[in-house]
C-alpha cells in the first residue's frame, strides 16, 4: 500500500526523511509512524487550502522561498521563519497547528516541539511533492510530437484538442451543475477522504498510471460490490505490535506464575473428547481477546480521526499572523 510517508519520499527515495530522523534522533520506524499519524491532518489541511482561493493564495505566497530550493528539506528548514509561516497558513491558524502537534505527540510518544518542527519540514515536502507531480502530469499530457521533435504534428494535436474543448463548452448540458458539499462526520465523505489519503490517491494528486486500467476493469463488473476500505490503515502496524506485545506479556506472566501439574491418568475414551474441548476453548479465548483488542484499537483510531476533523471545522479562510519567532530547540525528541 502507498501511504502518506511513501508519497512524500517518492521523489528522493527517503533521503529527506532520513535527514529529519538523524536530526531529531528518531528511528526510521518512529518517523514513519509519526508521519502516518499526521496523514489525516495534512489531508484536511490541504483540502481546506485548495477549496479556498484566498487560503491557497497565502500558502503559495509563503511557499515562494522554497520554489527554487535544491535538494530536500532538512532540519535547518524547520528552524526557518518561512517554513513556520507556511505551516501556519497551511493548517489555517497557529492554534490548529499547535493542537495537531499536541494530539500527534500523544499518539506517537514524540515530544510536541519535535512534532512541530517535523510538521514544518513535512509542509514544505508536501507542497514540493504536489507541485512536482502536477508538473509531471502536465508533461505526460503533452502531445507526443514535442518529445519527438515533430512540432507541426504537436501543434495540430493541440489545436484539435482546443477545438473539441470549445465545442464541449458551447454544448448545452442536460442537467445543471451541482457542486457536491462535504458530508457529515461519520458519512462516506470521511471514509473516502482518508481512503484516498492513505492510498496515495490524494484529492489534489494526478491519477496514477494504473487507475485507467482499473476503471476499465471495474466498468465490466458493475454488479460486484467493492470491498469496504479501512480508513485507518496507518495505525494497523502500531496496533499489531501492541497486540503482539500484550500477548507476549500475558504468555510470559502466565508461564512464570503457574507450576506444571502432573498429568492425570485418562481413559482412551476420554482423551479425544477432552482434547477437542480444550482446543475449542483455547481458540475461543484467543479470538475473543483479539476481537476486544481490535475493537479498542478501532475506537481509539476513530476518536483520533474525529478530533482531527473537529480541528478543521469552521476554520474558513482565517489568516494566521506571520510570527517569525521560534521556541528553543529541544535536545531529546522523545517524551520524558
Amino acid at each position: 500500500m502507498t501511504d502518506f510517508f511513501d508519497w512524500l519520499t517518492v521523489n528522493d527515495g527517503g533521503l529527506g526523511t532520513d535527514r529529519l530522523a538523524d536530526a531529531f534522533k528518531l528511528s526510521r520506524k518512529e518517523i514513519r509512524q509519526t508521519t502516518e499519524a499526521l496523514a489525516p491532518a495534512f489531508t484536511l489541511a490541504l483540502q481546506r487550502a485548495m477549496s479556498d482561493p484566498n487560503a491557497w493564495s497565502e500558502v503559495s505566497r509563503h511557499f515562494l522561498p522554497f520554489m527554487n530550493a535544491v535538494g530536500t528539506p532538512g532540519p535547518e528548514t524547520a528552524r526557518s521563519p518561512a517554513a513556520k509561516n507556511l505551516a501556519d497558513n497551511l493548517f489555517g491558524s497557529r492554534d490548529i497547528f499547535l493542537e495537531v502537534a499536541r494530539k500527534v505527540s500523544t499518539m506517537s510518544d514524540i515530544a510536541p516541539d519535535t512534532v512541530e518542527k517535523l510538521m514544518r519540514s513535512l509542509s514544505v515536502m508536501s507542497i514540493q511533492t504536489m507541485m512536482q507531480m502536477m508538473l509531471a502530469n502536465m508533461a505526460r499530457q503533452q502531445p507526443a510530437g514535442f518529445a519527438e521533435g515533430n512540432y507541426p504534428v504537436a501543434m495540430a494535436e493541440m489545436m484539435r484538442r482546443s477545438a473539441n474543448a470549445m465545442e464541449a463548452m458551447g454544448r448545452p448540458s442536460d442537467e445543471p451543475h451541482r457542486r457536491a458539499s462535504p458530508g457529515a462526520m461519520g458519512s462516506d465523505y470521511l471514509t473516502g477522504l482518508f481512503s484516498d489519503a492513505l492510498n496515495g490517491r490524494l484529492p489534489w494528486l494526478p491519477p496514477s498510471t494504473g487507475e485507467t486500467g482499473a476503471r476499465a476493469r471495474s466498468a465490466d463488473r458493475t454488479n460486484e460490490t467493492p470491498a469496504a476500505f479501512d480508513p485507518f490503515q496507518p495505525f494497523d502496524a502500531m496496533m499489531a505490535h501492541f497486540a503482539s506485545g500484550m500477548s507476549g506479556a500475558d504468555t510470559s506472566s502466565s508461564a512464570g506464575s503457574q507450576q506444571p501439574a502432573e498429568p492425570e491418568a485418562r481413559t482412551p475414551a476420554q482423551e479425544p473428547a477432552s482434547e477437542t474441548t480444550n482446543e475449542a476453548e483455547a481458540s475461543d479465548e484467543a479470538a475473543g481477546g483479539f476481537d476486544d483488542l481490535a475493537r479498542a484499537g478501532m475506537t481509539m483510531q476513530e476518536e483520533f480521526a474525529r478530533q482531527m476533523l473537529d480541528l478543521f471545522q469552521g476554520t474558513g479562510s482565517e489568516k494566521p499572523t506571520d510570527d517569525a519567532s521560534d521556541g528553543p530547540a529541544s535536545g531529546d525528541s522523545r517524551k520524558t
